[in-house]
């Protein structure tokens, strides 16, 4: 893993996904991870970068996925 996580997307695939949902379906629901002190500490602030970057953005999703760290 580099020590530095890029500032940029990479170049656009030509290839577009997209998940089609079942109308009317929940997402499953679980407890998040527990993190350390210093774990969500750290979590946070490259989350922070990211969107300041403008390599993520904010969800608007029900659905979402664990955070490996």
């Amino acid at each position: 893993m580099p020590d530095e996580l890029p500032r940029k997307l990479p170049p656009k695939r030509t290839v577009n996904h997209r998940i089609k949902l079942v109308p009317g379906t929940k997402p499953p629901a679980r407890a998040p991870y527990r993190m350390s002190q210093p774990e969500l500490v750290e979590l946070r602030k490259q989350l922070k970068d990211m969107l300041e970057s403008g390599i993520i953005k904010p969800a608007k999703s029900p659905y979402g996925a664990p955070v490996l760290f």
